[in-house]
Protein backbone atom coordinates (compact mmCIF):
# COMPACT_ATOMS: atom_id res chain seq x y z
CA UNK A 1 0.00 0.00 0.00
CA UNK A 2 2.78 2.49 0.99
CA UNK A 3 4.63 2.26 -2.62
CA UNK A 4 1.57 2.32 -4.03
CA UNK A 5 0.87 5.83 -2.28
CA UNK A 6 3.73 7.07 -3.14
CA UNK A 7 3.32 6.26 -6.61
CA UNK A 8 0.20 8.03 -6.74
CA UNK A 9 1.58 11.63 -4.97
CA UNK A 10 3.03 14.40 -7.14
CA UNK A 11 4.96 17.86 -5.71
CA UNK A 12 4.19 20.87 -5.21
CA UNK A 13 5.92 21.91 -8.57
CA UNK A 14 4.33 19.21 -10.63
CA UNK A 15 2.63 19.63 -13.51
CA UNK A 16 -1.28 19.08 -14.65
CA UNK A 17 -0.24 16.58 -16.63
CA UNK A 18 1.30 15.04 -13.80
CA UNK A 19 -1.52 15.24 -11.81
CA UNK A 20 -4.06 14.52 -13.78
CA UNK A 21 -1.96 11.16 -14.35
CA UNK A 22 -1.74 10.95 -10.33
CA UNK A 23 -5.25 11.20 -10.11
CA UNK A 24 -6.02 8.57 -12.37
CA UNK A 25 -3.39 6.06 -10.81
CA UNK A 26 -5.16 6.80 -7.50
CA UNK A 27 -8.63 6.22 -8.78
CA UNK A 28 -7.31 2.60 -10.47
CA UNK A 29 -5.16 1.88 -7.22
CA UNK A 30 -8.99 2.39 -4.91
CA UNK A 31 -11.19 0.67 -7.72
CA UNK A 32 -8.45 -2.71 -7.87
CA UNK A 33 -8.88 -2.45 -3.85
CA UNK A 34 -12.69 -2.81 -4.36
CA UNK A 35 -12.17 -5.43 -7.23
CA UNK A 36 -10.38 -7.50 -4.45
CA UNK A 37 -12.50 -6.85 -1.59
CA UNK A 38 -9.58 -4.97 0.21
CA UNK A 39 -12.64 -2.89 2.12
CA UNK A 40 -10.25 -1.87 4.95
CA UNK A 41 -7.63 -0.73 2.85
CA UNK A 42 -9.96 0.98 0.14
CA UNK A 43 -11.23 3.02 3.51
CA UNK A 44 -7.59 4.34 4.04
CA UNK A 45 -7.71 6.11 0.96
CA UNK A 46 -10.77 8.53 1.71
CA UNK A 47 -10.65 11.91 2.86
CA UNK A 48 -9.62 12.33 6.73
CA UNK A 49 -9.56 8.30 7.68
CA UNK A 50 -7.41 8.81 10.88
CA UNK A 51 -10.35 11.42 12.04
CA UNK A 52 -13.32 8.76 12.14
CA UNK A 53 -13.93 6.46 15.00
CA UNK A 54 -12.39 2.91 14.53
CA UNK A 55 -16.20 1.44 14.77
CA UNK A 56 -17.22 3.96 11.78
CA UNK A 57 -14.16 3.08 9.92
CA UNK A 58 -15.31 -0.88 10.32
CA UNK A 59 -19.06 0.15 9.60
CA UNK A 60 -17.80 1.97 6.11
CA UNK A 61 -15.81 -1.33 4.73
CA UNK A 62 -18.50 -3.19 5.54
CA UNK A 63 -20.92 -0.44 3.47
CA UNK A 64 -18.41 -0.34 0.61
CA UNK A 65 -18.71 -4.86 0.40
CA UNK A 66 -22.47 -4.18 0.60
CA UNK A 67 -22.10 -1.70 -2.02
CA UNK A 68 -20.10 -3.95 -4.46
CA UNK A 69 -23.26 -6.96 -3.92
CA UNK A 70 -25.55 -4.38 -4.72
CA UNK A 71 -24.45 -2.86 -7.15
CA UNK A 72 -23.46 -6.02 -9.12
CA UNK A 73 -26.42 -8.31 -8.17
CA UNK A 74 -28.24 -9.33 -11.47
CA UNK A 75 -24.97 -8.42 -13.67
CA UNK A 76 -22.89 -11.23 -12.70
CA UNK A 77 -20.50 -9.59 -10.58
CA UNK A 78 -18.11 -6.73 -11.38
CA UNK A 79 -15.29 -7.76 -13.56
CA UNK A 80 -13.50 -4.59 -14.52
CA UNK A 81 -13.36 -1.50 -14.99
CA UNK A 82 -11.00 1.43 -17.08
CA UNK A 83 -10.72 4.85 -16.30
CA UNK A 84 -12.40 6.67 -19.28
CA UNK A 85 -11.69 10.64 -18.23
CA UNK A 86 -10.69 12.71 -15.76
CA UNK A 87 -10.93 16.96 -14.61
CA UNK A 88 -9.01 18.65 -12.79
CA UNK A 89 -10.80 21.60 -10.99
CA UNK A 90 -9.12 25.60 -11.15
CA UNK A 91 -7.46 24.52 -7.17
CA UNK A 92 -5.21 21.80 -8.61
CA UNK A 93 -6.01 19.77 -5.56
CA UNK A 94 -9.74 18.27 -6.54
CA UNK A 95 -11.02 16.79 -9.53
CA UNK A 96 -12.79 13.76 -10.73
CA UNK A 97 -12.34 10.76 -13.05
CA UNK A 98 -14.81 9.08 -14.87
CA UNK A 99 -14.62 5.00 -14.72
CA UNK A 100 -16.38 2.35 -16.70
CA UNK A 101 -17.35 -0.59 -15.14
CA UNK A 102 -17.80 -3.69 -16.71
CA UNK A 103 -19.74 -6.61 -15.51
CA UNK A 104 -20.06 -10.41 -15.83
CA UNK A 105 -22.76 -9.56 -17.97
CA UNK A 106 -20.99 -7.38 -20.55
CA UNK A 107 -23.08 -5.04 -19.27
CA UNK A 108 -21.27 -1.23 -18.35
CA UNK A 109 -21.85 1.42 -16.19
CA UNK A 110 -19.99 4.88 -16.26
CA UNK A 111 -19.48 6.64 -12.75
CA UNK A 112 -17.61 9.87 -11.27
CA UNK A 113 -15.33 9.13 -8.45
CA UNK A 114 -14.19 12.74 -6.58
CA UNK A 115 -11.29 12.99 -5.22
CA UNK A 116 -9.05 15.68 -3.64
CA UNK A 117 -4.97 16.27 -2.91
CA UNK A 118 -3.93 15.82 0.56
CA UNK A 119 -0.39 15.61 2.11
CA UNK A 120 1.12 14.60 -1.33
CA UNK A 121 -1.84 11.74 -2.03
CA UNK A 122 -4.64 11.94 -3.88
CA UNK A 123 -7.88 10.73 -1.61
CA UNK A 124 -11.38 9.65 -2.23
CA UNK A 125 -14.13 12.65 -1.10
Amino acid sequence: LASALIMMSCGKGSSTTDKHTAMRQAAQHYYTLLLEEKYDSLVLGIDAPDSLPIDYRSQLADAMAQYKIRETRGRQGLTGFRIVGDSLFPDSISGYTEIELTFGDQSHEQIIMPLVYVDGVWKMK
